[in-house]
């Protein structure tokens, strides 16, 4: 089965790329510097829209969902489904995590594994983001994905 969406974007970035960074020094995946990003958008009072993963129909994905299922999809800021979203509250746990009906298992179970390794954790959040400090609509992580099928 082909790769959904943004994972194609990101295994096709990764393959053309493939240089590797480091946690201090992480590679920026087609040249997105979070820093910069988020800087901007804050020094502009607007909220981030990423070019690479687009609010659109096509960032999910062909043959996931039904049409009709497509279609319905509304496309939301955290603050539109909570009044005041947090990222992490207490730490992280494999039990925060929800499947919805996208064949996404695979990087949820890494996720939830890595909420059983702190050290992990912090290294592929980074702990300066919240949505009350320095929001901008963007957040990072620092992953090294590899597509072998």
């Amino acid at each position: 089965m082909p790769i959904p969406g943004v994972y194609q974007k990101m295994a096709e970035g990764q393959q053309a790329q493939r240089k590797i960074g480091t946690v201090e020094d992480p590679k920026k995946f087609k040249g997105q510097d979070f820093n910069s990003l988020r800087d901007r958008c804050i020094s502009r009072k607007q909220l981030f829209e990423d070019d690479v993963f687009p609010a659109n129909l096509y960032s999910i994905g062909q043959d996931l969902l039904s049409q009709d299922k497509l279609l319905s999809i509304k496309w939301k800021r955290p603050t539109e489904l909570q009044r005041d979203p947090r990222f992490l509250v207490d730490g992280a746990s494999r039990f925060d995590i929800m499947q919805g009906e996208i064949g996404d298992c695979w990087v949820l179970s890494v996720v939830g594994a890595l909420t059983m390794h702190r050290k992990f954790l912090d290294n592929v959040i980074p702990n300066d983001q919240e949505f009350t400090y320095k929001y901008a609509g963007i957040f990072h992580f620092r992953v090294r994905g590899e597509h072998a099928c």
